[in-house]
């Protein structure tokens, strides 16, 4: 069927072509003629092939838009997923802070109550040593009386001077 088509529109542009005789007439209605059986044959012949490439086009053009649609949905889920990330982050964050100024605060006191302990028992140690020092004096004083009191050349002659000596030494 087709080769019969091609063959009768073969054969009509051969005899439109050959009225060239006339002397006088342009020749174009016979080459619009030609044209138009030209690209009927050429349509006939490309149809097919033409609409093909064009719906496999279409058909890739899809594809790819899919594809492409798909990656925005895929960078819009990791998007999220960072988004989300990052707030949490940032509430382990808070929290971090929080948990930190609640430890400084609770070793601040602590330091505050070693210090005062501290502070408390080295008053205390003070104390002993005044004590300690002040018995150590008094030791000495009365040696020191006890060895003029017992010193022969210097002996009281009575009690009572001896007892006053001892109150100012030891005053």
């Amino acid at each position: 069927m087709k080769y019969l088509v091609i063959l009768f529109l073969t054969g009509v542009t051969l005899l439109s072509a050959s009225s060239s005789e006339h002397g006088g007439e342009t020749d174009i209605v016979p080459r619009l003629v030609n044209f138009l059986i030209f690209a009927g044959l050429i349509y006939y012949l490309l149809a097919k092939h033409i609409k093909n490439f064009f719906n496999s086009r279409q058909v890739n053009i899809a594809q790819e838009l899919e594809k492409v649609e798909e990656k925005v949905k895929a960078s819009a889920k990791i998007k999220e997923s960072a988004l989300l990330k990052i707030e949490e982050a940032r509430r382990i964050a808070r929290e971090i802070e929080e948990t930190t100024a609640k430890e400084l605060e609770l070793i601040m006191k602590k330091m505050e109550k070693d210090l005062l302990f501290d502070l408390e028992q080295i008053e205390k140690h003070k104390e002993e040593l005044k004590i300690v020092s002040e018995n150590k004096m008094i030791r000495e004083v009365v040696a020191e009386s006890l060895e003029e009191a017992l010193d022969v050349d210097s002996i009281a002659k009575n009690n009572d001077e001896l007892i006053k000596s001892i109150i100012k030494k030891v005053a």
